[in-house]
């Protein structure tokens, strides 16, 4: 276990390589948007493909297959399931990082841009890595969809994480 004074600094260095990255994916995304109408980032070194056929704004159609990584349901109702998917990186690292994508279902794209590129670096990740997909099933205004995602994150993941003990944990 990680000493809470370096477990502080840990998670202060974490967080604001997660800014860094989202900064980055954005402006990748943005160019990409911009100089290329395939969807594909196109020169930049060990990049992942990203299919940009997605409407502008918000939008739940970026659909996340997790078909093929180790996932458990944690719970369903009538607003949606939970799923927990991994772990992805190295399951024996005594760092233990968690994200939650998909309480927010209009959301969906970089909640998707997330999935894939945790699974496709699985195998170079340093730290252990799990994440709660939250699947709302009725999304049809934001409002509905921001509240039953929040629900269902009350109820099936908030519990989970505070059992496991992550030394992070970010909703995306």
């Amino acid at each position: 276990m990680i000493p809470d004074n370096n477990k502080s600094k840990l998670i202060l260095i974490l967080v604001i390589i997660l800014a860094i990255a989202i900064v980055f994916f954005g402006y990748a995304i943005s160019v990409n948007n911009s100089n290329n109408s395939n969807g594909v980032i196109a020169n930049v070194d060990n990049a992942i493909t990203i299919n940009q056929s997605y409407p502008d704004g918000p939008t739940a159609e970026a659909k996340i297959d997790s078909s093929n990584v180790n996932s458990k349901l944690l719970g369903s109702n009538d607003l949606g399931t939970v799923e927990l998917l991994g772990p992805f990186g190295n399951p024996n690292s005594d760092i233990k990082i968690a994200y939650s994508i998909g309480m927010h279902p209009l959301e969906s794209k970089v909640h998707k841009a997330l999935f894939d590129t945790v699974n496709s670096k699985s195998n170079s990740l340093n730290y252990c890595y799990y994440i709660y997909k939250i699947n709302v099933t009725n999304y049809d205004t934001d409002d509905e969809g921001r509240m039953d995602g929040q629900l269902l994150a009350q109820e099936f993941v908030a519990p989970h994480i505070i059992s496991n003990d992550y030394d992070l944990f970010v909703d995306v």
